[in-house]
């Protein structure tokens, strides 16, 4: 026993000697109990520190498969210096008030979280890879963001209940991946899209078609769309899954095709490209000649049509004012298209 009180008296004093924490005035100013009996600045810093970050109990046991186990050492540690911290009131509390929890008009929809074999499907649906950016609207515990990170990608959470981003933001730490993932309190309906290359969601059906329009506007042609549940309407989904109990839907957002293109091939000749587009669905023709089996995804057109000399499919990309060969694609290169006013 004398031991074990030399040991923590010798780590009790070593904590009262160290400096503040800096860049934490919480730790600067130390915790108060509830009758606003302050701690000593090195407790203050201990209890701010990483290490004994609160974590909710339900995300051990949900995300705790993910996170590295702490050392023994650490933790015993921690909790001697944390022996010698007093405070005359029965509970511990940091100085800075917490947020307010949002309204009941605010949480439009209800949290429930999506199954993690629904969001590896979803993640693969939706092809991620270290490359991609997902942003995950309405994302509740983080979960999605978190195995996104863990695969390599960067992601972005957003949630209007600051109770749900702290558990999200204390899970992605038990997952350790915070340096690849960020939670937000926002508005789902305000939060830029432009720069994702994924977007999920669970969302109610109502939500998924007030979003469509920004989706199909702001999102650059190519970028995935998952979600889990919910379709978008008439958008027809370019792939759907079923997980357990999860209904799983992909788009991809198309480029704007529809219009009147200029197409000349490499001898000069100048025809008349028509396209009707209806989201992914095209169709058209060429010269008055009906187009065959048109299929959009994202920027990449093909279409087959019957000329004199042959029958043409022709492989090719869809840009703002120009349509042109892919370069990737096996076909002919010899043409281009420009849009008409």
């Amino acid at each position: 026993m004398l031991v074990h009180r030399d040991r923590r008296r010798d780590a009790v004093r070593a904590a009262k000697a160290s400096p503040p924490l800096r860049g934490r005035p919480e730790a600067a100013a130390g915790f108060v109990d509830r009758f606003g009996r302050a701690s000593s600045p090195a407790c203050a810093a201990l209890l701010s520190s990483r290490l004994l970050r609160p974590i909710p109990i339900r995300l051990l046991s949900e995300f705790g498969p993910w996170a590295m186990p702490m050392r023994a050492s650490s933790l015993l540690a921690a909790l001697l210096l944390l022996s010698g911290c007093t405070f005359g009131g029965s509970g511990i509390a940091p100085f800075t008030p917490a947020p307010a929890a949002p309204s009941e008009d605010e949480l439009e929809v209800p949290y429930v979280p999506t199954p993690r074999p629904a969001v590896e499907a979803m993640l693969d649906m939706a092809a991620i890879d270290p490359s991609d950016y997902l942003i995950d609207l309405g994302s509740g515990d983080g979960r999605i963001p978190i195995m996104a990170a863990q695969r390599g990608a960067r992601a972005l959470g957003v949630d209007i209940d600051p109770a749900r981003v702290a558990e999200a933001g204390a899970a992605a730490r038990l997952a350790q991946v915070e340096n690849r993932v960020l939670f937000r309190r926002q508005d789902l309906f305000v939060t830029p899209l432009r720069d994702a290359t994924i977007v999920a969601l669970y969302l109610m059906p109502e939500l998924n078609l007030r979003l469509r329009p920004r989706l199909l506007t702001e999102l650059r042609p190519g970028t995935r769309v998952v979600s889990h549940n919910f379709d978008m309407g008439d958008w027809r989904p370019d792939a759907r899954r079923e997980v357990g109990n999860s209904r799983l839907f992909l788009w991809v957002v198309p480029a704007p095709a529809e219009g009147r293109w200029r197409l000349q091939m490499a001898d000069g000749r100048e025809t008349l490209l028509e396209l009707e587009q209806r989201f992914q669905d095209v169709g058209g023709s060429l010269d008055g000649r009906p187009l065959r089996d048109a299929t959009l995804s994202g920027r990449h057109l093909r279409f087959t049509i019957d000329l004199p000399e042959g029958t043409r499919t022709f492989l090719a990309l869809v840009e703002d004012a120009a349509i042109v060969p892919d370069p990737q694609a096996e076909g002919p290169q010899d043409w281009r298209a420009a849009r008409l006013p």
